[in-house]
């Protein structure tokens, strides 16, 4: 159908997928106890790694069979999730009946930072909420999120990239070596979740934790991807990605879970504005990288990847 047709594609699952993070917040700030708050939110959300796992095995068998069997077949699990939520989902656990039936709900109330949900959706957050954008720790939120995004959005799209530029692999040939760093990325984020509880259980401050976890992501993930670009085999370079994946999705028990520990009511708006902020350099991270690597040496130089990343 050409490619405009894919891009108005791409443009409406952009804006299908918008919603989502903002939608898991906002389950969150109802669902989830304080006590187990880094956990449940990371689980929840880290299930996108595995997403990426299955898909990269998946969709090379799918397109033999042709393009639209990919696209069909995801569109086609979306859509079965989606009716399954919609049986057994529920806002809040005081309008989920089984959970109020079994004292679950009213526990869950106790131990969480949201009114009671039929009063929290009767308060309207403003399009521009300046009551929360004046709020150092959320530009601080905005600051974990641009920094994780740029790094996400430049691994993903340049991975293949770099594994063909430096080692002359196809990874459309060798599609486990894409899905362990996703795999080493999923494994990371629920450790690193579990330590954060942990801590915050045992009375370190909440938000030392998040800093702690933000910083030490940030900073280990940084110095591995430098051992990556200067690797002298894939394999070593798949390691090194890898255990930069790991040790980096500690941030996510940093910037991402603080956003329902400032605000459980509302950490949907604050996600929503979070998302956009760290999208941007996402997006500028392209352009960004391939001018890099076209002064620096080109895709098989070491010194140009260690330059981009």
């Amino acid at each position: 159908m050409g490619p405009v047709v894919l891009f108005l594609d791409r443009v409406g699952m952009g804006m299908g997928e918008g919603m989502l993070f903002p939608a898991q917040q906002a389950f969150s700030g109802f669902w989830i106890p304080e006590g187990e708050r880094a956990f449940l939110v990371i689980l929840m959300t880290s299930a996108q790694d595995l997403g990426s796992v299955f898909a990269n095995l998946v969709t090379p068998h799918l397109l033999e069979a042709g393009v639209w069997w990919a696209f069909s077949a995801w569109g086609l699990l979306a859509v079965l999730w989606l009716a399954v939520f919609a049986a057994v989902g529920a806002s809040a656990p005081e309008v989920h009946q089984r959970c109020v039936q079994t004292g679950e709900a009213a526990w869950i109330q106790q131990h969480r930072g949201a009114a009671h949900f039929e009063v929290a959706r009767q308060r309207r957050e403003a399009l521009c909420p300046m009551r929360l954008l004046r709020q150092p720790c959320v530009w601080g939120i905005f600051a974990g999120s641009i920094g994780v995004n740029y790094l996400w959005y430049v691994m993903i799209s340049w991975m293949p990239t770099f594994f063909r530029g430096r080692f002359d692999i196809d990874l459309a040939a060798s599609p486990v070596v894409l899905c362990v760093p996703y795999l080493a990325s999923w494994l990371g984020s629920i450790l690193f979740a579990r330590v954060s509880d942990r801590l915050v259980a045992r009375g370190m401050k909440t938000s030392r934790v998040r800093k702690l976890m933000q910083i030490t992501g940030a900073s280990l993930n940084a110095m591995l991807l430098q051992f990556a670009a200067r690797a002298e085999s894939m394999e070593g370079a798949a390691v090194w990605l890898s255990l930069a994946g790991f040790l980096g999705r500690a941030q996510s028990s940093g910037y991402w879970v603080n956003m329902v520990d400032v605000c459980p009511e509302t950490a949907g708006v604050l996600l929503g504005f979070s998302n956009t902020f760290g999208t941007i350099p996402g997006i500028l991270g392209q352009p960004i990288t391939q001018a890099i690597l076209s002064s620096s040496g080109g895709a098989s130089s070491d010194a140009a990847w260690s330059a981009a990343f």
